[in-house]
């Protein structure tokens, strides 16, 4: 049982890895489409940067987890206020950056498991 909870919960962290790294790429591929790459790629890289130094086991966390916001917050807002897109293709974009937050999320919840050192 245990093995078996061990196998899933490494499965299930791959899987939200992969759909958040999938999710910005399918972001700048829909901002290169809708001509809005300068404007969103630069808040997807700076979205990367502070997702990716986020160590859920680090005392500072906290702050991490508030640049992350922060650049999560700054893409949103890219996205929603930039008058070049059409409103299917906002939609589109904004589906994708709430799927990313999600991802972000599932992730950290994974990692914060504090029953995985004992399985």
């Amino acid at each position: 049982m245990l093995v078996s909870d061990g196998w899933q919960k490494t499965n299930q962290a791959k899987h939200a890895v992969q759909v958040e790294s999938d999710t910005v790429l399918v972001l700048a591929h829909l901002a290169r489409a809708n001509g809005i790459e300068e404007a969103v790629v630069p808040q997807l890289k700076a979205y990367a940067t502070a997702a990716s130094a986020e160590d859920p086991y680090s005392s500072n966390i906290t702050n991490t987890r508030n640049d992350t916001g922060k650049a999560y917050l700054a893409l949103l807002t890219t996205i929603s206020q930039s008058p070049a897109i059409e409103a299917p293709a906002r939609t589109a974009m904004l589906t994708a950056v709430r799927e990313l937050l999600r991802a972000h999320d599932d992730r950290l919840t994974l990692a914060n498991d504090v029953t995985a050192p004992i399985k």
